[in-house]
């Protein structure tokens, strides 16, 4: 069974049937809010240290093999990335970028493709 822990502010809720297919369950966490004004240090201490501490836990108290998502503020990605790189396997969505003008206006949308 594959588990996928979906860290963005892209709920599972939301994804087309196309972007679930191949995950038995997805825990979806919220990712959290960054002022960019922090420092890195402050990142790490307010937010990161948090965050770390809720995918242990869940990682942890999973028994499928997990994957993650994780899409947000770089230097926070960067800091969950470093931490769990060794032991977690990330996964990335590819999408199609549509453009159309409608009115003379552009309009972008983006097509699931896949996971890698």
């Amino acid at each position: 069974m594959q588990t996928l822990l979906n860290i963005s502010n892209h709920p599972s809720e939301k994804w087309t049937e196309e972007q679930k297919k191949g995950w038995d369950k997805i825990i979806d966490i919220p990712f959290p809010n960054v002022d960019p004004s922090l420092t890195m240090t402050e990142v790490r201490e307010k937010i990161a240290n948090d965050l770390i501490k809720k995918i242990e836990k869940i990682e942890k108290n999973e028994v499928n093999e997990m994957s993650v998502y994780l899409a947000g503020d770089f230097s926070l990605c960067f800091m969950i990335y470093n931490e769990f790189s060794g032991s977690s396997i990330f996964v990335f969505p590819s999408t199609k970028r549509v453009v159309e003008v409608i009115n003379g206006q552009k309009i972008s949308s983006f097509k699931f493709v896949r996971w890698r």
